[in-house]
């Protein structure tokens, strides 16, 4: 059986210990509407949900119940950024004078 938003919603207020009029208050709405969401007889705008993701410190997905587990998100590994050691930053330059200096194309 699949779970409402707002099932949801509740579920994560919970975990963090809000109660419905803290967390309406965080996110700039009414406790009634906040009620409202929770019994699934309205469902929130995506500024709300960005809201309330934020609040509740997890992902929109996971509000809207994304069918991919989160287990299964959280073991792969992040990307990486790209490695370009020659541009910018302290260790990309000190990097490339490292280099420069070591094949004795560069300064001592």
């Amino acid at each position: 059986m699949r779970t409402t938003i707002g099932e949801r919603v509740r579920t994560y207020r919970l975990r963090r210990g809000l109660t419905q009029a803290r967390l309406a208050h965080m996110i700039g709405r009414s406790e009634r509407w906040l009620i409202d969401v929770e019994r699934g007889g309205v469902d929130p705008r995506l500024s709300d949900a960005l809201a309330l993701a934020r609040v509740l410190s997890v992902a929109v997905d996971d509000l809207a119940g994304r069918p991919t587990p989160v287990d299964e998100r959280a073991a792969r590994p992040p990307p990486r950024p790209p490695a370009h050691p020659h541009r910018g930053g302290r260790l990309g330059l000190a990097y490339s004078s490292f280099l420069m200096s070591s094949t004795g194309n560069g300064r001592r």
